[in-house]
């Protein structure tokens, strides 16, 4: 299926043609960065790797492995081809998600890199498939097409008798029903799920999670299937690609240089306040440490020549292609593996292992070698890019199997000779493997019998020492409806050794429809915190009825000595609630909301609507204090901070406070610092004028008139500007050309133009994007910007592409998401590319703002 929207980018092949015909333009790649360091070729004294692709027995042979593991070949193509994920359904059939499309687009834009010689290649296509091994063996010897002719698929699921399908932009639900093995049927769940453009930071994931909602990397929404029909709920979007939980349902995930995030407050919670409010315990770094220890210098990585990315040695100093990390759930590796998380580095050619480290309600990650890493090996074109828990209890790595890894689009020059010197393009893609790592002291399991599985057998499985036939014992459970369970699922609540299990236990009666309050009760009363925070997650539904009273009242009782971190859940799972009794206990909370930084956050979710009192109450307290903080400085800041985005009546008791000259100057600062500090939200030019005339604070007065200041110009230009006319019949053809451009963009400023925390800023109404001149707005995609606030990385410089793509990407920007400003022609572009033509750096606000001062 050819991908049309993908034809825009022509860039490559015009830039090209500028470098070799002596043209003005100065870079022959996309990712080529004018403010980029020199892109020197690799040290001469290294011994770069220069063999060829290996056959899959000959690449056993490069793998290092730490003592007593070994690795072995379960699929190799034929029998696999361009394998970018996997999943095991309950029969035990590995399912592939075959990525051939990755880079294809090279054959009509980029065919310098295609090998010399030889005739056109087809454009490969995707797939999804699935493996069998007849022997039971562990070795795969048979393939199903489930699905052929596809888009770029990514994502697998398993949903009753049906598969869950992501092929973005689409989310599909289908099923083989003929009994061939062979898809036949398919309903579109979503037609948002990522976008085609740009493949490396598209939607995918598809993870049962432990509350039995399916959870995605890189999209905004969680889903899952209730009596038939599929419900979702917005969500942060998590990460890049792949996502993982551990034995209590936290998710783990990345993105290319961040090896790994996760959450350990549930992630879904964030999307009951304001979107620019962060909520503490999500999207959480837990490894700081990002080396990567190859085994062989690693030259072929796409700023290979930057001082930072190689070693003396030539060896990868730290990630840039993270990928699908996994929480290690197995049986055959030592216990001491479990809950360790494993991630790949296919730049480096390795896999990762991090120790997870918990304490005093955080998560944090240790690297479990020094100096070298888990899974490394000598072959260049070994990628891993997917790690995943098997029925047998091993760990299992998918391998992309090719030369050139990064997408065409983004490879800078350094790249592409790398990759033309040394032959990586050959081949460019159809190989493949699947490996499995095996403990050689362990034993592998067999797979069970989920299909004709008796309720008791079922709970045995649940309890499993393999995380994988425990996960799918839940599915199983969940899925069957059947009431003979619950019984034999509360006695595992009462008599189960592992918190996991009574976790399980839980979740499963939640996914029957079954729970009730003595089972909430039993697991409050639990004297591990997981079991007491799975109790109230599951059931939140009954707690903020009348029904569940006499859990609030116990709850209630023990708010002075219950866990900060279990308390941050009851707040959560509260939120909204009109109940007296869940109020008064939400107020209880309110008094340690101090102790720890994601009660702080989650109080203020789960008295959301109660903000005035909040405030009310705390000003009480301090002065009942004689005026001592006693620590409350930080949810003083946060607090304003919601008050300002309830409205009127949350900004009237702010401005109140902030007149109070009796209440000690720290917290009016406090207030003051935190109703101002993040941007996106405002208290507005009256509010701000209303402060600098009644503050007691010289300060706080000089900084409020200041503000409001800024804000009365700006609305008076934005008010001055003249109507913008109906897009002309060719401005209309450029619009359309940049909504396909931008799903390139789309995959860190969101597809709704929002913006993605520590990512990208939003579109939407955006300083740049929407001002009145869209000159600021060329420079930026010509030259790249830095130093946003609250946005670390830089973004990168377009000036590859065309004017016209310029053009027509910006034009559509500044068209969407409420945006209403002038069209953008190519001579727009034109002039101001040859103005700034010299121009190395990236441009920086305080640069932008002189030369377009109406701005702001």
């Amino acid at each position: 299926m050819q991908i049309n929207k993908l034809q825009v980018w022509r860039i490559f092949v015009i830039a090209l043609s500028f470098v070799l015909n002596g043209g003005v333009l100065a870079y022959a790649q996309f990712g080529d960065h004018p403010n980029d360091e020199e892109q020197r070729p690799p040290n001469p004294n290294i011994l770069l790797p220069t063999h060829g692709a290996l056959s899959a027995k000959e690449a056993l042979k490069t793998f290092i492995l730490p003592a007593g593991f070994h690795i072995e070949v379960v699929a190799a193509e034929p029998m696999v081809h361009d394998p970018v994920m996997m999943a095991f359904d309950a029969r035990g059939r590995l399912w592939v998600a075959e990525l051939g499309a990755y880079n294809a687009e090279i054959i009509k834009e980029l065919p310098i890199y295609l090998e010399k010689g030889k005739p056109l290649p087809d454009r490969p296509e995707g797939r999804v498939v699935y493996l069998e091994s007849t022997h039971n063996d562990g070795v795969y010897d048979k393939r199903t097409v489930y699905w052929d002719h596809m888009n770029v698929p990514r994502a697998i699921a398993f949903v009753r008798d049906q598969v869950v399908i992501g092929d973005p932009p689409n989310l599909w639900i289908t099923k083989d029903t003929v009994g061939d093995g062979v898809m036949h049927k398919k309903v579109l769940i979503a037609s948002d799920y990522g976008t085609p453009e740009n493949i490396e930071a598209s939607a995918n994931g598809l993870l049962w999670g432990r509350d039995n909602w399916l959870y995605n990397a890189s999209y905004k929404l969680r889903w899952r299937e209730i009596d038939g029909m599929w419900e979702s709920e917005p969500m942060p979007a998590l990460g890049q690609w792949g996502i993982s939980q551990d034995d209590f349902g936290r998710l783990y995930y990345d993105s290319n240089s961040d090896q790994l995030r996760g959450d350990f407050v549930p992630s879904h919670y964030a999307a009951l306040q304001d979107r620019h409010i962060p909520l503490y315990g999500t999207n959480f770094q837990i490894a700081t440490d990002q080396s990567t220890w190859p085994s062989r210098p690693t030259p072929g990585v796409n700023r290979g020549y930057q001082k930072s990315q190689l070693r003396t040695d030539g060896t990868l100093a730290s990630f840039t292609a993270a990928s699908a990390p996994v929480v290690y759930r197995g049986n055959n590796f030592p216990t001491n593996f479990n809950g360790n998380v494993f991630v790949p580095e296919p730049a480096g050619n390795l896999v990762k292992r991090n120790i997870i480290l918990e304490g005093e309600g955080r998560l944090s990650a240790i690297n479990a070698y020094d100096g070298i890493d888990f899974l490394t090996s000598t072959d260049e074109r070994f990628r891993p890019v997917y790690t995943a828990n098997g029925p047998d209890g091993a760990l299992y790595v998918v391998d992309y199997y090719r030369g050139m890894l990064e997408g065409y689009q983004f490879a800078t020059t350094y790249l592409r000779n790398q990759i033309i010197e040394r032959k990586l393009n050959s081949p460019l893609w159809g190989m493949g493997r699947i490996y499995r790592i095996v403990y050689d002291k362990g034993t592998l399991n067999k797979n069970p019998d989920f299909i004709h599985a008796k309720p008791a057998e079922l709970i045995t499985l649940l309890q499993d020492s393999n995380g994988w036939t425990r996960d799918t014992a839940q599915r199983v459970i969940v899925e069957s409806h059947n009431k003979n369970l619950i019984p034999l699922l509360r006695d595992l609540l009462v008599h189960a050794s592992l918190p996991r299990d009574r976790v399980s236990a839980l979740w499963c009666l939640e996914g029957l429809g079954a729970i009730v309050n003595k089972d909430i009760e039993l697991g409050i009363n639990n004297s591990d915190y997981h079991v007491r925070i799975a109790a109230i997650q599951a059931g939140e539904s009954i707690l903020r009825s009348s029904e569940g009273s006499e859990i609030i009242k116990i709850l209630n009782d023990r708010v002075t000595t219950e866990d900060p971190v279990v308390l941050n859940q009851i707040a959560l799972s509260l939120t909204g609630s009109t109940d007296k009794e869940c109020l008064d206990l939400l107020w209880a909370i309110l008094d340690r909301a101090n102790e720890h930084p994601s009660l702080r956050d989650g109080i203020l979710i789960g008295l959301k609507g109660h903000e005035s009192e909040v405030l009310n109450r705390l000003v009480k307290k301090i002065h009942s204090n004689h005026g001592n903080l006693f620590g409350t400085t930080p949810l003083l800041e946060d607090l304003a901070l919601h008050l300002v985005v309830t409205g009127k009546q949350g900004i009237e008791s702010l401005i109140s406070v902030l007149a109070d000259s009796s209440l000690p100057q720290p917290a009016r600062f406090a207030l003051f610092t935190g109703a101002t500090k993040v941007a996106g939200i405002s208290l507005g030019e009256d509010a701000l004028n209303k402060i600098a005339t009644i503050s007691p604070d010289v300060i706080i007065r000089s900084r409020a008139k200041s503000m409001a200041n800024t804000i009365h110009a700006r609305l008076a230009k934005r008010a001055a500007r003249a109507s913008v006319p109906p897009l002309t019949p060719e401005q209309k053809i450029l619009f359309d050309q940049g909504s396909a451009t931008f799903g390139l963009c789309a995959a860190c400023h969101q597809p709704d133009g929002l913006g993605k925390a520590n990512v990208a800023p939003a579109l939407k109404e955006g300083r740049w994007a929407d001002a009145v001149s869209p000159d600021s707005a060329i420079r930026i995609v010509l030259k790249g910007k830095e130093g946003t606030p609250g946005f670390p990385a830089a973004m990168p410089p377009l000036g590859s592409m065309s004017d016209e793509q310029l053009a027509g990407v910006l034009t559509y920007v500044r068209r969407s998401f409420g945006n209403m400003a002038s069209a953008v022609s190519p001579a727009d572009v034109a002039r101001v590319r040859r103005i700034f033509v010299s121009r190395v750096n990236a441009w920086t606000d305080a640069e932008l703002a002189k030369l377009d001062p109406e701005a702001k």
